[in-house]
């Protein structure tokens, strides 16, 4: 009798231990979820069908343009580095990261750096991605008091070179709070680039630029 209740017992533990790890199962690893993606719980289906969503991930204000049968993607990335992360699609449902256009975050500012690791909340905020002329843009800005950058590379792999945005005078723009930058190359060949300050002046600006978007004709800080 006292070993039939003890099997009872061991069953029951076992039952219950069963359970929890049911219950307490921690998140996925990378490849258990990858392997979900491939069977069909989110993005491509396999079957020329597609379920969202697309990424599963927080690509924050995405900006994406077509070059041809290639489309690619930037996003915002805040504190994070390398900044403004690059993806590459020809379907618009299959992405793949190719790089970023900003690789050295302590090129922007020194509280990107490792010794500081200053800049939570601010960081990288709204990219604009645009192609003219063989080349690719992406304009950010540095929302705490970095200013405004834009980055150029030949090819979206890499490798990106950012230059600081000046004013009309040559100067580095160093403002904050500047966000969502969108540059525009009209056909006289004058280009210019929009871009809001929220929580300040909500309504937009427009300033004249030169041509590789390094400086802003009618601007000084």
């Amino acid at each position: 009798m006292m070993r039939a209740g003890l099997q009872r017992l061991l069953i029951v533990a076992a039952l219950f231990g069963s359970l929890c790890s049911v219950a307490f199962a921690g998140p996925k690893s990378p490849t258990e979820a990858w392997v979900d993606q491939q069977t069909g719980a989110f993005g491509d289906q396999g079957d020329g069908t597609y379920r969202n969503p697309i990424l599963a991930m927080d690509y924050s204000d995405p900006d994406v343009i077509r070059v041809g049968e290639d489309y690619y993607l930037v996003a915002s990335t805040f504190e994070s580095s390398p900044g403004i992360t690059v993806l590459h699609s020809r379907d618009l449902v299959n992405w793949e990261t190719v790089g970023a256009a900003f690789p050295d975050m302590a090129k922007v500012g020194p509280n990107f750096n490792w010794d500081r690791m200053n800049n939570y909340k601010n960081g990288l905020y709204a990219p604009s991605l645009r192609y003219q002329n063989g080349t690719f843009y992406v304009f950010a800005n540095g929302y705490r008091d970095e200013g405004l950058f834009v980055s150029t590379a030949v090819n979206p792999h890499g490798p990106w070179t950012v230059k600081q945005i000046c004013d009309r005078h040559g100067q580095p723009l160093r403002v904050g709070h500047w966000t969502d930058p969108c540059p525009f190359w009209d056909d006289d060949g004058k280009a210019y680039l929009f871009t809001s300050r929220p929580g300040g002046e909500w309504y937009g600006f427009v300033f004249q630029m030169t041509p590789d978007g390094s400086q802003l004709l009618d601007a000084a800080r």
